[in-house]
């Protein structure tokens, strides 16, 4: 039998955070963020997004995208690496630009020439401690 191939249209992928993706992804921000600097580097984050299963250079685009040129990723940077980590491990392409809905929803700086959107997540959800997609 034929294993059922799933395809997105970049137009239907979910970029918008919801608040439970906010509060789970904070949660995990939270466990790495041990020393309470409000920031993550690339030694703590990359190992943890690799338990996705991406391949490296999936792993290095991801990180361009949501880093922005930093050295580290801020509370809202990583809400965005977490998100396009956990869609890709669907099968969902990274994108070669940062979508503007996905930077909003996480609260990150959007992207120049970005237009507002209504009801953008930006409060965090309650803390989880478990790595699930």
């Amino acid at each position: 039998a034929a294993a059922a191939v799933f395809s997105y249209g970049m137009a239907d992928v979910p970029w918008t955070l919801t608040r439970e993706d906010v509060g789970k992804y904070d949660g995990f921000f939270g466990a790495l963020d041990t020393s309470g600097r409000g920031a993550v580097d690339r030694a703590q984050a990359l190992p943890f997004f690799g338990h996705a299963g991406l391949p490296p250079p999936a792993l290095e685009l991801i990180w361009a995208l949501s880093s922005r040129g930093a050295a580290v990723l801020s509370r809202a940077d990583f809400r965005v690496a977490m998100h396009l980590t956990a869609l890709a491990a669907r099968g969902v392409p990274i994108p070669q630009a940062l979508p503007a809905a996905l930077s909003r929803s996480a609260g990150a700086e959007p992207p120049l020439g970005a237009e507002p959107q209504a009801g953008a997540v930006h409060a965090p959800g309650p803390a989880v401690t478990a790595w699930t997609l």
